[in-house]
């Protein structure tokens, strides 16, 4: 091992992506390059990370800022894809240039083509910490490189960990321990904050969704290992909100129980929200009272269609029924609700797209909605339907491939046009957040210049995909 190796960790700037306003460009603490960091800091191996996204820095001054490192890894999503092969090509030669995350799992040929040295597939932590170590190319599982005369190799899977081995993320790393200005979730309510993933993976299959990095097979930490996290953040970092970020929290519902009677015992004044979204199927009466006891105020879930046909063919696993009665325990239960909802999924027409807004606003009556447009992802079953019985109508650069983005970026038999899809989809946005009734809602909520500022801001966003027509 090199004595005198220095990592440098890169986020890629996200503002040069489809510009919404408000909550798109917030900077999320980069959980993934807090792993990384402390898997690399427990071996001993100097490693910094360089937000380029809550710094606003491009790959110019990324470079500069990179230069006295070994290795620079970047975490590549595919809207930051064109930032992350700009700055590969800026760095000097004797750097190596290391890309991870799904973008570059799910194309690992093209990274390596255009600047890249090695491209780590799936999980990272271990990956990296044989690349810093010096372990020949060769031997590393889950990479794939370029050898001295540029012949490319995709090396065997890396089996995945068990998530209790791997230690806290580094967030001592980020500007402000990653817990408050710049970093903001969607509606953060009280900083510090922190977001925090109890599981890896989702056992489900939906067509739309990325398992490249942590996979299909769910892998619960232990309850006592999450609480053992929490009480980090509480006692060292003083932390008043922790935000679950996980794909399926719920899965286990007995596991999700015992965190909460955890938190509960502990006696914790914190805010719990789960931001990205839990199992509709798998909440009970007494498992959402577990949740407003140990602090919790907000849950979202991942509604889809309003159509049960439509719901069928990504399997979502759930019925309209099951997810109305999750709305209705989950209010019951004094808990805010959230609803996600896609526009132009398969076998969605005009009908199925009216039974979505319909379903969602005037029986489910969420708190806020998150409501986007279909987009297929690389890695995903839609990207390669798409792929193979399609056409995109844009994937240049990658740039515009974010669910934040009104536009719809495909054309394909089974879906609706773009035209229709973004028609119905701009007709939710307006019943949603122009409906009086929610506007009073939130200005009752507003109690600090915090809140104030958040509400502005979701407004600013609000107008900007009203706006965005044709292109502009």
């Amino acid at each position: 091992m090199n004595s005198n190796i220095k990592v440098a960790l890169v986020q890629p700037n996200c503002r040069e992506g489809p510009a919404t306003g408000g909550y798109v460009h917030k900077a999320v603490p980069p959980l993934g390059l807090c792993y990384l960091s402390a898997v690399l800091k427990q071996n001993s191996i100097p490693v910094d990370i360089i937000d380029a996204n809550a710094l606003d820095l491009s790959p110019e001054q990324v470079a500069e800022k990179a230069k006295g490192y070994n290795i620079v890894g970047v975490s590549l999503l595919s809207p930051v894809y064109k930032f992350g092969i700009k700055l590969a090509n800026l760095l000097p030669k004797n750097i190596i240039k290391v890309a991870g995350n799904a973008h570059a799992t799910g194309f690992w040929k093209d990274t390596l083509e255009n600047g890249f040295d090695i491209v780590g597939i799936g999980e990272g932590e271990y990956t990296l910490l044989d690349i810093a170590q010096g372990k020949a190319l060769e031997e590393i599982n889950g990479i794939a490189y370029k050898d001295g005369k540029g012949e490319i190799h995709l090396n065997s899977p890396r089996p995945l960990v068990n998530p209790d081995v791997i230690p806290f993320p580094d967030r001592g790393a980020l500007l402000n321990n990653g817990m408050d200005n710049p970093y903001l979730s969607f509606m953060t309510m009280k900083t510090p904050f922190a977001p925090i993933f109890t599981s890896r993976g989702c056992p489900y299959n939906c067509y739309f969704c990325n398992k490249l990095i942590f996979g299909r097979t769910w892998r619960p930490r232990s309850a006592e290992n999450v609480i053992a996290e929490i009480e980090e953040l509480v006692t060292k970092y003083h932390v008043k909100e922790i935000d679950i970020a996980d794909d399926a929290f719920n899965v286990n519902l007995e596991r999700a129980k015992k965190i909460c009677d955890m938190i509960i015992e502990n006696k914790w004044k914190i805010i719990i929200r789960c931001t990205n979204g839990i199992r509709a199927n798998f909440v009970d009466e007494e498992f959402l009272e577990k949740m407003k006891k140990a602090g919790c105020n907000y849950i979202a879930y991942g509604v889809e269609s309003g159509n049960q046909g439509v719901l069928d063919k990504i399997p979502k696993g759930e019925s309209l029924e099951e997810i109305e009665r999750a709305f209705e325990l989950t209010k019951k239960a004094g808990i805010k609700t959230a609803a996600f909802i896609i526009f132009g999924l398969e076998g969605d027409n005009e009908k199925t797209m009216q039974d979505t807004i319909d379903f969602t606003f005037k029986r489910l009556k969420p708190n806020y909605a998150s409501i986007s447009i279909m987009t297929p992802y690389p890695g995903t079953k839609l990207y390669e339907k798409v792929k193979k019985e399609g056409k995109f109508v844009e994937n240049e650069d990658w740039v515009n491939f974010s669910h934040t983005n009104p536009k719809m970026l495909f054309e394909h038999p089974d879906f609706p046009s773009p035209e229709l899809t973004e028609k119905m989809f701009k007709k939710a946005f307006k019943e949603f957040y122009l409906n009086p009734r929610f506007i009073l809602r939130n200005i009752i909520l507003i109690r600090s210049w915090f809140d104030l500022k958040q509400s502005l801001e979701g407004l600013k966003a609000i107008k900007n995909v009203l706006k965005k027509r044709n292109g502009k």
